[in-house]
């Protein structure tokens, strides 16, 4: 009796602990401006030449006059105001600058500059 509660403890631990190596990546929610957000897929760091992913979600409106734009690497911009970028094996980390074009007075304005160190797989 006492082999069979082991047995279980073990199996519910190893079942719990690879539970936790496969989880997906948390949503990080970054505020850009008032009803505006940058919802992106990486932690505290990206590995290089890995694709991630990120929207940008809100007020439409704004999101229109908004430029992403990237130092180093690879930016594609997707349908829906999602964007796609890749980090070059060669970089140290992602430079990532999110401005907001004025339409009166037609300057930019840095909303959030963003740098996530990456690491070599």
């Amino acid at each position: 009796m006492k082999k069979l509660i082991f047995v279980f403890v073990a199996f519910m631990l190893s079942v719990s602990l690879l539970a936790q190596i496969k989880k997906p990546a948390q949503t990080q929610k970054i505020a850009l401006m008032s009803d505006v957000f940058l919802m992106a897929t990486w932690g505290d760091f990206i590995t290089v030449d890995s694709l991630y992913s990120f929207q940008l979600t809100g007020h439409a409106g704004k999101i229109a006059n908004m430029k992403v734009s990237l130092a180093k690497g690879t930016l594609d911009r997707l349908a829906d105001d999602k964007y796609r970028v890749k980090i070059n094996a060669d970089n140290t980390e992602m430079d990532l600058t999110i401005t907001k074009t004025d339409p009166i007075a037609k300057e930019n304005k840095v909303l959030k500059h963003l740098v996530v160190p990456a690491k070599k797989k």
